[in-house]
Parts: structure tokens; C-alpha cells; sequence
């Protein structure tokens, strides 16, 4: 991709995947439907807050190097179908138990598949990507799942925009641990400190994003549409946004508050 070079801040921005460009609750919940729905059983909103808890409790667990990530996609599929089969509702138990018994894999194979289908954009996500690729290098990295991650990128808008996708599972480590952040920075050639203060994170998560710009010593956007910044207090976060569009005014260096 030809970057045309203008006066900016930042040659290169780093952009997180899920819940920054990409839609991934409406993508979680359509898979989530969709791979009951292949087998005949019917969930319903309720069903799907309690998968999302087991799935995000596992998540951080990655972040802290608890869990490997082969292991959580199955897991997470396990832990709701145990969590069904106590339900009091006997039709929801007898989907827990007839699960139970099932093939956790292959389940957890086809989520994936449907997962991998979801390629919404959050508002402002194709704005952004398009104002800013011509004056810098736009990269995705991810503590996503790798063929999830690169299907919905190369069905994406967005596509042409991304000079590269870089996903957790190739590396053996997640966001925030610099075991990730290191070869990934090393790949775009980001080697001397001149180069990584003119880098930047953009991301929703504090924990696996911005901590991990902070402790790969790089410039941290926090990408928080509610406007809670009040959970970052005292963090050493470089902006706050909650527009993603407002980073384009930041890469440019046409002015926001730190």
C-alpha cells in the first residue's frame, strides 16, 4: 500500500479488532444462534448472557497466561453446557446434558465457522480507515482466533486499508504480554525508540491494549464509547477518545487533548 507522507504524528497505528473496527457482539450473537439453531436447539437471550460470562472470564484468563487458546475455544462450550444442564428449566437441562455428550470440538469448529462469517463494522471504523491509509500504516492486531480473524478481514470494507494482520495464536502469547507486542513490532520494523514514539495503539480494552502500549513503550488511544474514562484514572494513557473517528484528527496531529 503507498503512503502518501504528510506532516502527522504517527507513521504507523495499531489497531485493535473486536469492539474497536469490528461489530463483534453482533457477530458473537449471531454465531452463538446460528450453531444451536444447526442442531435443532433453540436459545434464547438469556442463554447467551450466561455464554458470554463463561467467554469473557476465559479471555482474561488468557490475558494472564492462564489458559492456552486451543483450549479455551472448546472450554468455553463445556462450561455453558455443565452451567445448562443445572438449569431448572428441565428443557434448557436436557440441552445441557445432550450436549455434554456431544462432540465439544466439533461444536466449537463450527461456532467458529459462523463466527468467522461476522464481518460488521462499528460505526465510523471504514471512515477512519479510509482517511488515514494514505498518510500512514494501518496494521490490525488481535487476540482474536486466527482463521475467525482473517475471514472476517478479507470479507471486511476495510480490507484494502490493512497492510497487516497480526493474530495472538501465531505468536503463542496475547495482548498485553510483550512476547506478543515485541515480534510484532520487530515484523513492522518499529526497532528504535524514534520509530515507537511515532506508533500507536488504538484499542477499547485497558487490560490487554492499553496495557500493552504502555508496556511496549508506545502511544496508547483508549477507544471508550460510554465515556468512562473514570475506570483509567491514574493510568498513563497518551488519548481518550469516544469517536473513533477522533483518532484521525490525533494521527494527523491537528489537535485533541491528551
Amino acid at each position: 500500500m503507498t503512503v502518501n507522507k504528510i506532516n502527522c504524528l504517527y507513521d504507523d497505528v495499531l489497531f485493535d479488532a473486536d469492539d474497536t473496527l469490528f461489530d463483534f457482539r453482533q457477530a458473537e450473537r449471531d454465531a452463538f444462534f446460528a450453531v444451536f439453531q444447526q442442531r435443532g436447539f433453540t436459545m434464547d437471550d438469556e442463554d447467551l448472557q450466561a455464554y458470554i460470562r463463561i467467554n469473557e472470564g476465559l479471555w482474561r484468563e488468557l490475558e494472564l497466561g492462564r489458559i492456552e487458546k486451543a483450549d479455551l475455544k472448546v472450554v468455553r462450550f463445556t462450561r455453558f453446557f455443565e452451567e445448562l444442564s443445572k438449569s431448572t428449566d428441565k428443557a434448557k437441562s436436557d440441552i445441557g446434558e445432550a450436549l455434554l455428550v456431544s462432540d465439544s470440538c466439533a461444536f466449537a469448529e463450527d461456532y467458529l465457522t459462523f463466527l468467522g462469517q461476522g464481518n460488521h463494522l462499528l460505526p465510523g471504523a471504514l471512515e477512519v480507515c479510509q482517511a488515514l491509509s494514505g498518510v500512514c500504516r494501518l496494521s490490525i492486531i488481535t487476540n482474536g482466533i486466527s482463521r475467525v480473524q482473517e475471514s472476517r478481514l478479507a470479507a471486511s470494507a476495510i480490507k484494502p486499508y490493512i497492510s497487516g494482520l497480526f493474530v495472538s495464536e501465531a505468536f503463542g502469547a496475547a495482548k498485553p504480554r510483550q512476547e506478543f507486542f515485541n515480534p510484532v513490532l520487530q515484523l513492522l520494523g518499529i526497532d528504535s525508540l524514534a520509530k515507537k514514539k511515532r506508533t500507536i495503539i488504538c484499542g477499547d480494552s485497558l487490560t490487554s491494549d492499553i496495557a500493552g502500549g504502555i508496556r511496549a513503550g508506545i502511544d496508547t488511544c483508549w477507544y471508550e464509547p460510554s465515556g468512562n474514562f473514570a475506570a483509567a484514572e491514574g493510568l498513563p494513557i497518551t488519548y481518550r477518545i469516544r469517536r473513533l473517528q477522533e483518532i484521525i484528527a490525533i494521527v494527523r496531529g491537528d489537535g485533541h487533548d491528551r
